[in-house]
């Protein structure tokens, strides 16, 4: 880029700037970067939570709800299904322009998950680009 000042540094395009890569599916589910839409937020949770509990009634059925095979693969998908759980919020959160912190706001009794339910899942994000990249709709 040439400007009238020949001492001022070469400048780059900034990674907010340019225009939106579409996401892998390991990027969507496994990545605490970059922003989502709220069709891509609800299509992914529930198709996640879907394939967990298809893999899980089977398992309750036919070894009982309290066996220790039933324990272990039930723990071998809830430590996924937390973090990709974790990693969509945190992407809503950040198409609202905000810290991907505010997942925390979910502790809060009564009135937690209801804030979180209203921004993540039914506000639209931030129009054109943020702080946290370029807008995904």
């Amino acid at each position: 880029m040439v400007s009238g000042n020949p001492y001022q540094a070469p400048t780059s395009p900034s990674k907010s700037s340019r225009p939106a890569a579409p996401r892998t599916l390991t990027d969507t589910l496994f990545s605490f970067e970059g922003r989502i839409p709220r069709r891509v937020y609800w299509g992914y949770a529930l198709a996640t939570a879907a394939i967990c509990y298809a893999i899980l009634i089977p398992v309750f059925l036919i070894f009982g709800q309290e066996s220790t095979i039933s324990l272990i693969i039930a723990l071998i998908l809830y430590v996924p299904m937390i973090w990709i759980s974790l990693a969509l919020q945190v992407k809503r959160w950040h198409d609202r322009d905000k810290s991907g912190w505010w997942v925390l706001i979910g502790l809060i009794p009564i009135v937690g998950p209801i804030w979180a339910f209203i921004e993540v899942g039914c506000l639209r994000g931030t129009v054109g680009k943020n702080s946290y990249g370029a807008d995904p709709t």
